[in-house]
């Protein structure tokens, strides 16, 4: 029995028959089973390769933005996807007011208009925030001030400077600029990176890193990105663009009614608003208002517009006196001129004391 059960294990089975016989059995592989198995196959080849490729995406896109870093061109994240604008958020990032009372709002005619400095001089107890931004409409003004306002609580006073290009086209520009919730956390500094993937654009982000170093030193004066301590908006250059934005653009309704609704919400809110209206040049005049039918129509548009809010309102076009000589183009004035313009809106409005 034993030596029948060894001889049993050790003999050795005829591999190459009985796989042949098998293959035989069984013959060819199904052309359909052969096909799903190349199918999954190539899926997972396919999902591999992809996966591979978000991840080799994602650290080349780490990677470019800490270069951009090193290189001082890193754009800020592109909430707006306008460096402008953008570029004043990460700039209060950066500087966060510490309880500001008398905030500036409006376009970039607040921005690069008002000297702050000035306001502090006349009124040492004041701590003036400049919020206005580049490029904005009436309804995008009231949306961000809205934004700032619930930002800085201890905001009291409110000045906003604004010229006809502001009170045009609100309906073709969309109010919400940005996600209020993401800027809020960014302006809270949380980590950025995010922010560059949820808004992920990278040929913004190359086209914007191409000019920030530029626009941040000066060195495109009629367009730069630089920041006094209260986030106003210089424009010190001696170059111009003449009149540049031409005839004035038609008033919006819907720009007079985010007007209406910002004076009324200040007034909810008890905050002091002062409107001011933008002088234009006499040059412009000349060449497109000789009647100054367009001066009216703007300053009675905006005075009914604030009518029984309780704002303080002061027409600085009609009243205020600027060389034209200190304008770059038809709405903005260079760096030099702007403390005297501020003096002269400071002594009609007294915007800055604690009663104003």
């Amino acid at each position: 029995m034993s030596t029948d059960t060894e001889s049993l294990w050790d003999a050795e089975p005829d591999t190459d028959v009985s796989v042949a016989e098998w293959k035989s059995e069984m013959g060819p592989p199904d052309a359909a089973l052969q096909s799903q198995i190349a199918d999954r196959e190539g899926l997972k080849s396919y999902v591999g390769l992809t996966i591979a490729t978000i991840v080799s995406c994602f650290f080349a896109y780490v990677i470019l933005i800490i270069i951009l870093q090193a290189l001082d061109r890193k754009p800020p994240p592109a909430f707006t996807n306008n460096l402008c604008i953008d570029g004043k958020i990460e700039f209060l990032r950066q500087n966060s007011p510490v309880d500001p009372t008398h905030l500036v709002i409006g376009s970039s005619i607040s921005w690069r208009n008002i000297d702050s400095s000035t306001i502090v001089d006349r009124h040492p107890q004041s701590r003036p925030l400049n919020g206005g931004f580049c490029s904005l409409h009436m309804n995008q003004i009231a949306f961000v001030s809205d934004f700032l306002i619930k930002r800085y609580p201890t905001v009291s006073d409110l000045l906003l400077v604004l010229d006809v290009e502001d009170m045009a086209a609100c309906r073709q520009n969309k109010t919400i600029l940005f996600n209020e919730n993401d800027v809020a956390s960014y302006l809270s500094k949380a980590n950025d990176i995010q922010f560059y993937f949820k808004y992920f654009s990278p040929i913004s982000l190359l086209r914007n890193a191409m000019q920030l170093k530029e626009r941040k030193q000066n060195l495109i004066e009629l367009d730069p990105l630089v920041f006094t301590a209260y986030a106003d908006g210089p424009l010190n250059t001696s170059q111009e663009r003449g009149l540049f934005y031409g005839t004035a653009p038609p008033i919006d309704n819907a720009c007079v009614d985010a007007l209406r609704s910002l004076a009324n919400a200040a007034k909810t809110k008890k905050l002091r608003l002062t409107v001011v209206t933008m002088p234009l040049p006499s040059t412009w005049s000349e060449k497109y208002d000789q009647d100054a039918v367009v001066q009216k129509r703007f300053t009675d548009t905006v005075r009914t517009a604030l009518d029984g809010t309780g704002t303080q309102f002061w027409d600085g076009w009609a009243e205020a006196k600027i060389d034209p000589k200190a304008y770059t183009d038809a709405y903005h004035l260079r760096w030099s001129a702007v403390p005297a313009f501020t003096q002269q809106l400071i002594k009609a409005t007294q915007f800055g004391s604690s009663d104003s």
